[in-house]
């Protein structure tokens, strides 16, 4: 079954969006794309004959999440490493989102491993380093957002850490003034919520001395609007960073 997903519209910016397991999507940021009518190729990190060996006709690329390690033994991950190595060598914008981040963190010479505890649910990260920031500077101190990993990893020596939570100080970093890795999921919805909970049953009872899904599912209609308004300024600027380069 081959998993990649076309939408194409008049413009000279495209964006390839590089997915690792079909429930983990653009979710919020689809909706900045379509408003800014940029075409964005989807494809499945693990399909080879679909996996495309440069970036070259791309404007920008967009790593998704996973419920993989980037220490896991997968070779199509090599090929993605590839991929990201060949976007950053031609300097175009580039965002990672948990796994992507996680991905982002590692080519740029730092360590991912497994963390002390997974953060599932809604957490508090607070801000640092955002005053210049072109996306985050007037973000504030702090702010409740989405998270689901157990992995993490240390900053990059070349890169600015934003964000920071109580169990991992990097939560999310910029490299450059274009590269931005997110540990958190600004592009969640109240459904695509639901049907991870729903899509990683098995982790959840697993961890169900820790993690209530209940819990979850009730705090999410009030975050959800914090989260929302958030997710908003970030795409849209990142969508501008992608525009004007």
């Amino acid at each position: 079954m081959i998993y990649i997903r076309t939408f194409t519209y008049r413009t000279l910016l495209k964006i390839l969006v590089v997915q690792h397991i079909e429930c983990e999507n653009l979710g919020l940021l689809e909706q900045q794309l379509l408003k800014n009518n940029i075409e964005y190729n989807y494809v499945m990190a693990d399909q080879a004959e679909n996996f495309p060996d440069s970036i070259r006709g791309y404007s920008s690329l967009i790593l998704l999440g996973g419920p993989i390690s980037v220490y896991g033994n997968y070779n199509f991950l090599q090929r993605e490493e590839r991929l990201i190595k060949d976007a950053l060598s031609r300097k175009i914008p580039i965002l990672g989102i948990c796994l992507g981040s996680q991905l982002l963190a590692k080519i740029l010479g730092a360590t991912v491993y497994k963390g002390k505890q997974k953060e599932i649910g809604w957490y508090k990260v607070r801000f640092s380093n955002i005053s210049n920031d072109k996306i985050f500077y007037d973000f504030g101190n702090e702010t409740i957002v989405f998270q689901w990993h157990g992995d993490t990893f240390d900053l990059p020596s070349n890169c600015i850490r934003l964000a920071s939570s109580n169990l991992y100080p990097n939560q999310a970093f910029r490299f450059r003034n274009n590269v931005y890795a997110l540990q958190f999921h600004l592009e969640v919805t109240k459904s695509i919520i639901k049907n991870w909970i729903n899509e990683y049953k098995n982790e959840l009872d697993q961890l169900k001395d820790t993690i209530n899904a209940s819990e979850i599912i009730k705090k999410t209609p009030a975050n959800i609007k914090t989260t929302s308004k958030i997710s908003e300024k970030f795409f849209s600027r990142f969508i501008k960073l992608v525009i004007k380069q």
